[in-house]
């Protein structure tokens, strides 16, 4: 049985780190939405590898509809809008490992893999060869 949930890919112009894209999931089993920054703007293609930074999880699935602005002196402060969005086929959920499919989207079809590293907080964002089912 396929596990599904919703993804949004934003466009942050962030007032601290400038332009970058967040990257939101929402845990089909806490319903939390994590989220990583992707520092370098741009979207995985395959044979590199991205980093990509965990942030805090967003107790509120709200967040995976968000466009707007945070107000200056709140934590992410700066426009937000939203790049992609959809849902995505959950293939291995794992604390250490994410690994999900996207087959409709105007970015990100394909499937992708989290892999985090020994550094606190970073993670590797892949792009697969093939896709995932």
């Amino acid at each position: 049985m396929e596990t599904k949930t919703k993804f949004v890919l934003h466009k942050h112009n962030a007032d601290r780190a400038g332009i970058h894209y967040d990257l939101r999931i929402k845990n089909p089993e806490t319903n939390l939405v994590w989220s990583w920054a992707l520092p370098k703007s741009e979207i995985p293609t395959e044979n590199k590898v991205y980093l990509a930074i965990l942030t805090h999880d967003n107790s509120k699935p709200s967040i995976l509809n968000f466009s707007g602005t945070i107000e200056k002196d709140n934590y992410g402060s700066g426009t937000i809008e939203i790049e992609d969005s959809g849902e995505c086929i959950i293939n291995k959920w794992l604390p250490n490992m994410i690994s999900f499919t996207v087959k409709k989207s105007k970015k990100l079809i394909g499937s992708y893999h989290l892999i985090m590293t020994q550094q606190p907080n970073q993670w590797l964002f892949i792009k697969s060869k093939k896709e995932v089912n």
